[in-house]
């Protein structure tokens, strides 16, 4: 009788942990077949034959923010001629973006042009300067 118990009780374990398991490879998991913000701006501005500054980066990190601030500043500049799509790494709905540009490190710059040709790209902080000579080869 104990051991039938005991035997209970680990497959119920068993159960319990496959199931903690595969909840959890769900949760992780984007849906499929679904778009994420920035794979939709991606593709409205590539449609357009915009050239793109793709921004890799998180909240959570101090030279993101810094890279941040300057996106924000310079995203007026170059409104209508160069989309300007921040990626959250740490959003899941990116994770299919975070793969495909094969992102190790952030933050992370991507600029491409009007084919979705990736024409630069640089990872760390940028200055503006340097940053601006690139978008401007994109519109010239």
């Amino acid at each position: 009788m104990n051991n039938k118990i005991n035997n209970a009780l680990l497959v119920m374990l068993f159960i319990l942990i496959a199931g903690m398991v595969a909840y959890k490879y769900y949760l992780d998991r984007p849906p499929e077949n679904v778009l994420s913000l920035a794979e939709e701006e991606l593709d409205q501005a590539l449609a357009g034959e915009m050239g793109v500054w793709l921004l890799f980066g998180s909240a959570t990190c101090d030279p993101c923010r810094d890279m941040h601030k300057l996106f924000e500043a310079l995203r007026p500049e170059y409104e209508g001629r160069i989309a300007f799509i921040r990626v959250d790494v740490n959003d899941r709905q990116n994770k299919g973006m975070v793969e495909k540009y094969n992102i190790r490190y952030i933050p992370t710059t991507y600029i491409l042009d009007g084919t979705g040709e990736i024409v630069f790209t640089e990872i760390g902080v940028i200055t503006e300067e340097d940053l601006k000579i690139e978008l401007n080869k994109v519109i010239d």
